[in-house]
């Protein structure tokens, strides 16, 4: 990791994606209410802050192949299927 690495924390499993397909590493999975099984993604990486900004305006681009296959890393960290 760089000195000018950045790091996020999000509970959106599709942004998360996003980001993991941007460049970002996962460096963190928790749960931030065990009971109603939220759970938290860390997201690290050079240039996170403008994917972060790209995906909140609508203009983040992915790969949708990419995107899917992210999408069920993630799931797989979480230990449970999710049906989103």
């Amino acid at each position: 990791m760089s000195v000018q690495s950045q790091r996020l924390e999000t509970t959106d499993i599709y942004k998360s994606a996003v980001f993991l397909c941007n460049g970002g590493r996962l460096a963190g999975v928790r749960f931030k209410e065990r009971k109603r099984g939220i759970v938290s993604f860390l997201i690290e990486g050079d240039g996170i802050l403008q994917v972060d900004l790209d995906y909140r305006n609508g203009s983040a681009q992915v790969n949708a192949l990419q995107l899917r296959h992210t999408l069920n890393h993630l799931r797989g960290k979480l230990g449970t299927s999710i049906n989103l």
